[in-house]
């Protein structure tokens, strides 16, 4: 994957199918971390809401540079990430060679690791340390992204008028504000609970992620049924969840039906991750991120169906305040924690 030197200024660019989600942080880490900028832009029209795949380039660039100015940030630095089936990552197992030596090998075997070719794939490894299974390997973690997707990311942020400084994996961005939460866990999951997609990521105490499943359900079968309840469009629906200003019936006959659907799917994943783990680790807490998990009751419900302790990822909880309307974004933090770990990139050494 294309990736480049960190910058000081650089934010972070959530591009959703329906919305686009900024984060600008400033500081010298993660620990002193101070948010300057924030915005979150719903890209649906009462006449024409998105769905199925992203927009074009031209459309996402247009709801870019509004989102751009609804936070205020002068950065022209971004970061953005890949996620969903166009983002793969796996642990393999190779010779420790030199990184040159490495990279050669497995742009030479990447149809062995993945169901891709070498041309249709940004790829980025890293070596994560001596194999415990394998004497005399080591084990590396292959990153790697679809050059389709990710061009059409690429265009999109250009026209928009800004710099693309990094690409990242979303699982990757979401386990690095998450471990300020998690921080002495030995084995724990992060759900993103998305747009049209559920996600569950288990990372080990090291931050490597050894498990991952996707479910095709997110918060837009949520925002489908409170237009069908009540005769609204896609943006009406999205800014009453946003306003938390809905019918006195939403709870009970629409948002807990649709929460614990959720739950239920959370737990098929972690479900399948015991079944097909072997010898990992039990997962010791769960957090939620994404579009969902700022809804109402969301953590108790799921915790009630999964039986293990649930938290919400709330990435506002740990930084300190630069801008003056970071009280409002509190309510929707958790669904900024992408924007927030892709920011935090700028504190990479």
């Amino acid at each position: 994957m294309p990736y480049k030197s960190p910058v000081n200024d650089l934010i972070g660019l959530d591009i959703g199918i329906t919305s686009i989600k900024l984060v600008e942080l400033t500081g010298k880490s993660a620990r002193d971390a101070r948010v300057t900028a924030w915005s979150r832009l719903f890209m649906g029209t009462p006449e024409q809401p998105m769905s199925g795949g992203l927009p074009e380039p031209e459309i996402l660039a247009k709801h870019i540079r509004l989102a751009v100015m609804q936070s205020g940030t002068k950065s022209r630095n971004a970061a953005i990430s890949v996620g969903g089936a166009a983002a793969i990552t796996k642990i393999i197992r190779l010779v420790n060679l030199s990184e040159n030596d490495m990279m050669y090998q497995i742009e030479a075997e990447i149809d062995r690791h993945i169901a891709y070719k070498a041309e249709d794939i940004y790829f980025d490894f890293e070596v994560v340390g001596p194999s415990a299974s394998t004497q005399d390997l080591v084990d590396v973690i292959l990153s790697a992204a679809r050059k389709d997707h990710t061009d059409h990311l690429l265009a999109a942020v250009e026209q928009a008028g800004l710099q693309c400084e990094l690409i990242d994996l979303a699982p990757y961005a979401l386990e690095r504000v998450g471990r300020l939460f998690a921080q002495d866990q030995s084995c724990y999951g992060i759900v993103d609970i998305g747009e049209f997609a559920t996600n569950l990521y288990v990372f080990d105490k090291q931050g490597v992620m050894i498990f991952s499943r996707e479910v095709e359900s997110g918060v837009q079968r949520l925002l489908t049924a409170i237009c069908h309840t009540y005769g609204m469009n896609m943006l009406e629906a999205d800014q009453s969840i946003m306003d938390n200003n809905l019918p006195s019936d939403f709870s009970s006959e629409i948002l807990h039906p649709f929460l614990s659907q959720i739950g239920q799917n959370i737990n098929r994943m972690l479900q399948f991750y015991y079944s097909a783990s072997g010898e990992l680790p039990a997962v010791n807490t769960l957090w939620l991120a994404g579009e969902g998990a700022y809804l109402d009751g969301v953590a108790h419900v799921v915790q009630n169906t999964v039986g293990l302790p649930v938290a919400l990822i709330d990435p506002f909880e740990k930084v300190a305040s630069g801008t003056r309307n970071l009280a409002a974004g509190k309510r929707i933090s958790p669904g900024l924690s992408l924007a927030t770990g892709l920011a935090m990139r700028s504190f990479d050494q």
